[in-house]
């Protein structure tokens, strides 16, 4: 946060008392001890975003003619460090105090590559995810609500969809964070490997109608983070409103499907962040 201390509010801020040099001075003085205690009290910079929080071993092994369904939490490993037990636990992915992205901030690829002018909209963990169904029944190892922020850990998916067994999407509930007009486009940073398409629910919520466009987000297998922007490529343009009432309601991860190979999906979802680019 920026630090402000001039000469004249360390002095009381009285515009009648001459500024000799001797005040002056004093009161740089004041103002330099000021701002090293304040200095000193700053936590060390963080790196936004940040590297992962669990180092990825090999998982070509886990991808590799996996059972179709929910992975086990033993397959998942390679992105959990091993963890036994999948359940979400509450307190599992707390905010950081000082995590990337407060409300309004956006990724660097947000600003450099869609528009300076974006508004990046910072999620509860209650907007991500069915809070009524078990993590292990949504394919998933630990909360899905961690991928509201960008700190380095998230919820993992492990699933082979095919045949009669159809993955089940991640949801991500945007209505009472949109404008009445804009361009709607979606931040993910994701790792491990994934194959999954981003569509936009539209409408009302007695009978919700999906956005005909929408995005195919292709994560090559890696460790490591991969960032990923969804606003305008060669073959899709921005899904725009200019009512409110024809805002985004939902923003869903559909896992590709192939009824004949079935999908395989292996990742880590550190944090979605929705934003909107002005008309």
């Amino acid at each position: 946060m920026p630090i402000y201390a001039t000469a004249r509010s360390v002095m009381g801020g009285s515009a009648h008392r001459a500024l000799t040099p001797t005040r002056l001075l004093a009161a740089l003085v004041v103002s330099v001890g000021m701002l090293s205690s304040c200095l000193s009290d700053l936590h060390e910079p963080t790196q936004c975003p940040p590297e992962p929080q669990v180092v990825a071993t090999d998982c070509s092994a886990a991808i590799t003619n996996p059972p179709l369904g929910c992975f086990s939490p033993e397959r998942m490993g390679c992105l959990t460090n091993g963890r036994s037990d999948c359940k979400c636990i509450s307190d599992e992915c707390p905010e950081p105090e000082h995590a990337c992205f407060p409300q309004g901030d956006c990724p660097p690829p947000v600003r450099d590559r869609a528009s300076p002018e974006a508004a990046c909209q910072r999620l509860e963990p209650a907007d991500i995810g069915l809070p009524w169904v078990g993590s292990m029944n949504q394919c998933l190892c630990g909360c899905l609500g961690c991928a509201a922020v960008c700190d380095g850990r998230g919820p993992v998916m492990g699933v082979r969809s095919g045949g009669q067994f159809v993955a089940p999407a991640i949801v991500v509930d945007v209505a009472d964070r949109m404008p009445s007009s804009g361009r709607l486009g979606v931040y993910l940073r994701v790792r491990g490997y994934s194959f999954f398409t981003v569509g936009v629910a539209l409408g009302d919520w007695e009978k919700l109608t999906w956005w005909p466009d929408g995005y195919s987000v292709l994560t090559p297998l890696s460790g490591d983070y991969v960032d990923h922007l969804l606003f305008s490529d060669p073959a899709t343009e921005p899904y725009q409103w200019d009512r409110y009432e024809d805002r985004p309601l939902l923003i869903a991860l559909f896992p590709q499907i192939d009824p004949e190979q079935g999908v395989i999906e292996l990742f880590e979802l550190d944090c979605v962040v929705p934003f909107v680019v002005p008309l």
